[in-house]
């Protein structure tokens, strides 16, 4: 019995180890790894290992060797058809990975001549482009130039044979490449023989590409240099920026937004700075220059030993104040350094108590003690600026007094003194804002950690000023460093004149060592001076872009914006004169049945039937509900009418009949129960929709089933349950609740619904009355398309 049983689990085990093949769903997976393995095994072989980039080979081993597991686990999980059905999904997903792997390794293969070639071009387009190329260089060899390089270089002869060698060879190559279909696309993947050939194809491009770089290469190192700007030049071009820059108007508020403004004049202050951290390392030249002239002046009119006496004589009074100065600077850089270093620390921290909170975890006495010690750095870095504000004002001050110095230094002070008071002025604004929030903050111990932490977001998007003063504090900073670098320069070539005087020379040698030392180069560098040079060119573009061609295409633009605009404004302007003349009537039809009460009585009665619509009627009128103005009407019946699409025959209807909508409010008043509609069950009514119209219906469903009518301060009506309907005021507009905190009107809601169903409007205007998703079935099933949306604009546009 037992040899038997066992027989029989032996020959029922063969059975299902015979059968055990994997299911029809997973089939081309497997086949897809049975494939990949075979031809990264002959791809890489020894002999073809040479077409790889680096660290290639290790990525392809890696992604098969992924592959292969993930094709295990399926084989071995997914056996039968049941196994499949208990997880088909991870099943497929597993499928399709192992799919789209092998697709990565063959894409990795016969792309890889994008070393040289652009992306984007399947192998048999790249082949055809280069092979133009190439044979465009070797014709161009032919008249002896490299005719493809920006510049005129003749090519040598060694050059030219290499070339035409590498042509001969791969010229037939690319032809017998593109007769291959199979090169002329990427599917289906290319053989390994196939990737090879491409490969050496392009290796002999790159060949011909490396001895074109390297004729370029040679021919501009021979180019003579261009001339090396001298510091006089270079001063000259600051002068000029200056005075351009001094020449720019900033336009008023009527042509452009005032951030706008804002941004001229962020960026006359961007390059007021940059111009005078320039030009100050270039105000010893400047200034030697200026006592060399006053020197050779003298010398003319009063002699050489008067001149030459009166020039040291000066001299000495000069370095007394020279050497004052560079006691008052002593520092200020690093004090101001300080501040912009507080600064920086503090908005860098705030940024990391900010980005760490948690709105779960956030307590009201923490946010205190946050903002309490940002006040308390704030007030330190404050104090710290004015302890060297008295010092620049004093300094300026004695700039101007003994008239030392050229106009751009005592500028560059003033320029200083500006930045330091605005950056103390940017620190007192967000202290006096924190002053506020740590009121708040007192008198709200009751809030919970979500209404604390919005707090917190409100205060860190505020703290924009101290980004703002540590750019200030910085460029002050720089500018005083540079400042007392120049005035220490000339305080030293001073001190070398009062050596000068003291070895008592004879006037005529004294003048000359005098004169020599004055003219002697201050010590730029050719790179220096390249830099400044190619600063200063930066400086004049940044100019014509910004606020020089820039602003007039700015301006043009804006006129051409006024232009366009202007017929939507009349229209606007129109619309406001009509519902002013409409309420005027609406009033004066209340006043006068105040006046006569047996008029009243009749009116009264057609009110209450008129008051059951969105938007009362006056008079006899017949009563209208379109969203639009009359001429506006009958161009989007027009337009939707002669539409082919299933959202414009939707909207066409729509429009055709747009007092369903309200006649449903109308209905559902005479019926309405407070409570009885459940939002949830009516967004999901909305969601499934079917027409444009349904959707509109159900929209106003759910905005007045919920809650009925609301009064404009966001309180409900109350019900009038005998009369079934709502107690509102005569002459007072009923609206519907939209979200938490806002209402509208029936009229203004359906409005708003339409520009968005016809393309006039953004969907993103509608998010905050409508759930994500259901805003998201409204742009794909009703409204129009983009090519109805252009015929619904130009309609509009030839009224």
């Amino acid at each position: 019995m037992s040899t038997n049983t066992l027989e029989q689990l032996k020959q029922a085990k063969s059975v299902l180890e015979a059968e055990r093949k994997p299911v029809s769903h997973v089939q081309e997976a497997v086949k897809a790894t049975k494939d990949i393995t075979q031809f990264v095994k002959i791809a890489l072989s020894k002999e073809n290992r040479r077409i790889f980039q680096p660290g290639e080979q290790d990525d392809i081993v890696s992604i098969l060797a992924e592959i292969n597991r993930t094709n295990k686990e399926l084989y071995n999980k997914c056996r039968t058809p049941e196994h499949f059905n208990r997880d088909a999904t991870r099943y497929l997903k597993m499928k399709n990975h192992i799919i789209r792997k092998s697709e990565c390794i063959h894409f990795s293969l016969d792309q890889g001549f994008y070393a040289t070639e652009p992306l984007g071009f399947s192998a048999g387009k790249a082949i055809e482009l280069s092979l133009k190329q190439i044979r465009k260089i070797r014709d161009g060899h032919h008249q002896g130039k490299w005719t493809r390089l920006p510049i005129d270089v003749n090519v040598d002869d060694s050059a030219k044979t290499e070339v035409e060698k590498i042509y001969a060879e791969s010229a037939p190559l690319a032809e017998k490449l593109l007769k291959n279909e199979n090169i002329g696309n990427f599917d289906p993947p290319m053989t390994i023989e196939e990737v090879q050939s491409v490969y050496k194809f392009f290796h002999n491009v790159s060949q011909i590409q490396e001895l074109e770089q390297q004729a370029l290469t040679d021919a501009l190192s021979k180019k003579t240099p261009t001339e090396q700007s001298t510091p006089y030049e270079i001063l000259d071009r600051l002068s000029s920026f200056e005075r351009k820059l001094k020449n720019v108007r900033v336009p008023t508020s009527k042509n452009i937004p005032d951030w706008g403004i804002h941004l001229y004049e962020t960026s006359l202050t961007d390059m007021t700075i940059r111009m005078h951290l320039l030009r100050i390392p270039f105000e010893p030249l400047g200034f030697l220059n200026r006592h060399l002239k006053i020197l050779e002046e003298q010398k003319g009119s009063d002699g050489i030993e008067k001149s030459i006496s009166s020039f040291h004589d000066n001299a000495v009074q000069e370095l007394e104040q020279l050497q004052l100065f560079s006691e008052s600077f002593a520092g200020v850089d690093e004090t101001l350094q300080e501040v912009t270093g507080i600064l920086q620390n503090l908005s860098i921290c705030f940024g990391k108590i900010y980005h760490n909170a948690s709105s779960q975890t956030i307590t009201n006495s923490f946010l205190i003690k946050v903002l309490e010690l940002i006040k308390g750095m704030l007030e330190k870095g404050a104090r710290v600026a004015d302890s060297k504000s008295d010092t620049l004002i004093k300094l300026h001050q004695s700039v101007n007094d003994v008239d030392l110095f050229d106009d751009p230094i005592t500028e560059g002070m003033i320029h200083s003194l500006d930045l330091l008071e605005q950056g103390k002025e940017a620190m007192g604004q967000y202290c006096d804002k924190l002053k506020t929030f740590l009121e708040t903050l007192s008198n709200a111990s009751d809030w919970d950690s979500r209404q604390t932490y919005k707090f917190l977001k409100n205060a860190y998007d505020e703290n924009a000023s101290l980004t703002s003063a540590s750019m200030f504090f910085g460029s002050i900073t720089k500018t005083c460093v540079l400042l007392k670098s120049s005035i220490k320069e000339v305080e030293s070539m001073w001190l070398e004149l009062a050596k000068l005087r003291e070895q008592k020379l004879e006037s005529g040698a004294l003048y000359e060592q005098t004169i020599s030392l004055l003219g002697n180069d201050t010590g730029f560098s050719e790179n220096s001076l390249r830099q400044r040079a190619d600063q200063v060119e930066e400086l004049n573009w940044i100019l014509d872009e910004m606020l020089g061609l820039g602003v007039q295409e700015e301006q043009r633009f804006v006129d051409e914006l006024h232009s366009e605009l202007r017929p939507v404004g009349d229209r606007i302007k129109a619309h406001r004169i009509k519902e002013s003349a409409r309420k005027l009537e609406l009033t004066s039809t209340i006043e006068k049945s105040k006046q006569d009460p047996i008029v009243a009585k009749t009116k009264v009665r057609k009110t209450k039937k008129s008051d059951k619509s969105s938007e009362p009627s006056s008079g006899n009128k017949k009563q209208v509900y379109d969203p639009f103005l009359p001429f506006q009407m009958v161009v989007l019946k027009k337009a939707c009418k002669e539409m082919t699409s299933s959202e414009g025959k939707m909207m066409y209807q729509v429009l055709t009949n747009t007092h369903i909508f309200f006649t449903l409010l109308n209905k559902m008043e005479s019926s309405f129960k407070q409570g009885e509609g459940l939002e949830n069950e009516l967004e999901q009514d909305l969601a499934r929709s079917k027409t444009t119209q349904e959707f509109l219906k159900n929209f106003a469903r759910l905005k007045f089933l919920p809650n009925g009518y609301y009064k404009g301060n966001n309180t409900p009506y109350d019900y009038n349950e005998e009369k079934r309907e709502f107690e509102v005021p005569k002459g007072i507009k009923k609206e519907l609740k939209i979200t938490n905190s806002s209402t509208s009107t029936p009229m203004d809601i359906f409005s708003r619904l339409m520009r968005v169903l016809l393309g006039l409007d953004d969907s993103n205007t509608l998010a905050a009355i409508m759930p994500p998703q259901t805003l998201s079935i409204m742009e794909d099933d009703f409204m129009l398309k983009r090519i109805d949306r252009k015929a619904v604009e130009e309609g509009l546009h030839s009224t």
